[in-house]
């Protein structure tokens, strides 16, 4: 059996700390404990989770545009955002 591929994430806040994504055999029941915003400059970030299994779930901007992320969800609905750098808050 070849394991899945998986995308190892880094913490900003502290960098030795590290998560990988496991998947579980029970289904998800509630809403997500845990969400992720995730940030990766690359502008074919999106594609790469999408071809790990992740789907577009919508594109969203602050007024103004000064800050744009994208919502996606793993294969079992669980949320989590990534967009191209840090929200640091309104302008």
């Amino acid at each position: 059996m070849t394991p899945p591929r998986t995308l190892p994430l880094r913490c900003l806040a502290a960098p030795l700390v590290g998560t990988i994504p496991n998947k579980v055999p029970e289904p998800r029941r509630a809403k997500n404990r845990v969400h992720l915003d995730l940030v990766n400059p690359a502008v074919s970030a999106v594609d790469e989770l999408v071809g790990l299994g992740a789907t577009v779930v919508g594109q969203h901007q602050v007024p103004g545009g000064s800050h744009r992320w994208t919502v996606t969800q793993d294969p079992e609905g669980n949320e989590f955002c990534i967009a191209a750098k840090s929200f640091t808050g309104w302008d």
